[in-house]
């Protein structure tokens, strides 16, 4: 008994072959038929389609650009504080706007920040943040000490 162990070559099929035409799969089979205007419909669908994701990314971009605005703002008015205004929401009073206080990167720059704040303050000064503390009224931290009561000094005590 002799084996043969020649190999046999193996036909390759072309996958495109197989595959369907792009237009074939994108169309129900209803629409592959020969009607006429069926091509136009099945493009006016897809523009349809193409515009609502259009629209929903159009969103989508609009609601993160309010977001990251909001941040940017809320980070300024924070500078502000810090550079010694009583409000940071006042810069927005006096004028500014958020990109006025932008780095290249949309970061807040705090320079740009420091340099709008001394302008604001120099033109309205009563917005600056006064120094807080011990002012000369109210509680002090010193224990008092009390006498008995008013018996004592009805007393004489």
């Amino acid at each position: 008994m002799t084996t043969d162990n020649t190999t046999q070559p193996i036909e390759q099929t072309d996958q495109a072959d197989q595959q369907p035409a792009a237009d074939q799969t994108d169309a129900p089979e209803a629409e592959r038929d020969d009607k006429p205007g069926a091509e136009a419909a099945r493009y006016r669908r897809r523009l349809r389609d193409t515009e609502a994701d259009r629209d929903t990314i159009a969103t989508e971009r609009d609601t993160l650009a309010a977001t990251v605005d909001g941040y940017q703002r809320r980070d300024t008015e924070r500078a502000a504080e810090q550079a010694g205004m009583t409000r940071g929401a006042d810069l927005w009073d006096a004028g500014g706007n958020v990109t006025d206080f932008l780095a290249d990167d949309d970061t807040v720059d705090p320079d740009r920040v420091q340099t709008a704040v001394d302008r604001v303050l120099s033109e309205r000064p009563h917005w600056r943040r006064r120094a807080g503390g011990d002012v000369g009224q109210g509680v002090r931290g010193v224990q008092v000490e009390t006498s008995g009561g008013w018996g004592d000094v009805l007393r004489g005590a």
